[in-house]
């Protein structure tokens, strides 16, 4: 309590009046009670000296102790978790996290604990109100203050914690995507369509590998800057190995693929395909070549349209619909080609679907051959396209 200069005060000003009080018994220094109280005036005096002396050495070490807690309340409010990377991670990302992590912990280890001598030297006594309403610091606002630097340091643990399981996890994946890189078959029309030919495939899967490697390259420097015992560089060096067998796989693809074999060679087909592709509406680039893949068949098919008008709710609670209903009779003619179509500078298989429709619905266009459906295939190089 000798810290605070108000309790001085009044400890002083209540021996001066003690003092005052016992100054018309010295005429009597013989008697044994003037005797006694002047040795209790003069123990007290010098209890008050050591009082202030203790206070005033404590002060001189803590310094100003309200400042200290002002700061560190400033402090603990600006703190905050360094932004935890996510994959796709950046060259020394990961790296840069770790030393500000470390940072971030060394500080609010460190507000934490230099908070402890105010705990058990400094005097601070409960006040009404909070220091943002301009009352003093006191001992609860120091144990709240070191309760929230304590939990940043939890936090921070956690953070690394569940950053190390996640790597750990996306490294355990790695090894899926290294088997589904070295299934692909060159030779498979359906790997071939969704993994090597299709367009924008090659990037694609070239930056699904540079992630991995970038993944692994990430996994390798974390496990060695934290002293890890794991050997990741054998999955390293498979992925660089996948990357490379991508490649040649894709090169193998471009050799083999064809254009589909036809399925009818009837010149009034190719005429009707290359007729209806010239509608502008179906915006079809040139053509390099087209084979009927899919000969003419006829087919049919009954739809119904239900109008709900009217919802009666009985007595028993039962709900009765009424309204029309409309069946529509869908007769056409169908059959396929596919295209062998400039994209850029490559070119690419389209499967387009035709159709003339001699009866359907009100919104069906009837007596004209249409482009139903129209579906970008697999890359071919020019050289395996014999033109028209």
């Amino acid at each position: 309590p000798f810290q605070d200069p108000a309790y001085v005060e009044g400890r002083e000003a209540a021996f001066e009046r003690l003092r005052q009080a016992f100054e018309p018994f010295l005429a009597f220094p013989d008697d044994p009670e003037v005797t006694a109280a002047a040795a209790g005036l003069e123990r007290l005096d010098a209890m008050l000296a050591y009082g202030r002396e203790q206070a005033a050495a404590e002060l001189a070490a803590l310094g100003d102790v309200q400042a200290t807690l002002r700061a560190a309340a400033d402090r603990l409010v600006a703190t905050a978790l360094p932004e935890t990377p996510t994959p796709p991670y950046g060259a020394g990302e990961v790296q840069a996290w770790l030393v500000a992590l470390a940072q971030a912990r060394q500080a609010a280890a460190a507000d934490a604990n230099a908070l402890e001598p105010l705990k058990a030297r400094a005097y601070l006594p409960e006040t009404r109100g909070t220091p943002e309403q301009g009352a003093a610091y006191d001992m609860q606002d120091v144990e709240r203050l070191q309760a929230g630097f304590v939990r940043h340091v939890q936090a921070i643990d956690a953070a690394f914690q569940q950053f190390t399981a996640d790597l750990d996890q996306q490294v355990a994946h790695v090894a899926d995507s290294l088997a589904y890189f070295a299934a692909l078959d060159p030779h498979d029309p359906h790997d071939q369509a969704n993994a090597l030919l299709g367009q924008g495939q090659e990037e694609e899967m070239q930056a699904r590998l540079a992630e991995l490697e970038g993944l692994l390259v990430t996994a390798v420097q974390f496990d060695q800057s934290l002293g890890r015992d794991t050997d990741r560089s054998a999955l390293l060096t498979q992925v660089q190995v996948a990357a490379t067998d991508y490649a040649t796989k894709r090169a193998v693809a471009l050799e083999v693929v064809r254009m589909p074999r036809a399925a009818a060679d009837d010149p009034a087909l190719v005429e009707i395909a290359r007729d209806a592709l010239a509608n502008p509406d179906y915006e079809v680039g040139p053509i390099a070549r087209l084979v009927v893949n899919a000969d003419r068949r006829s087919h049919e098919m009954e739809t119904s349209d239900i109008e709900i008008d009217r919802l009666e709710v009985g007595l028993g609670g039962s709900l009765t619909a009424s309204g029309t209903e409309t069946t529509y009779r869908y007769a056409w003619e169908q059959f396929q080609v596919a295209t062998a179509e400039p994209v850029g500078d490559r070119h690419y298989i389209f499967y387009n679907t035709l159709k003339y429709f001699t009866s359907g619905a009100p919104t069906t266009p009837l007596e004209r051959w249409i482009l139903a459906e129209r579906i970008q295939s697999v890359e071919i190089p020019e050289a395996n396209i014999p033109l028209d």
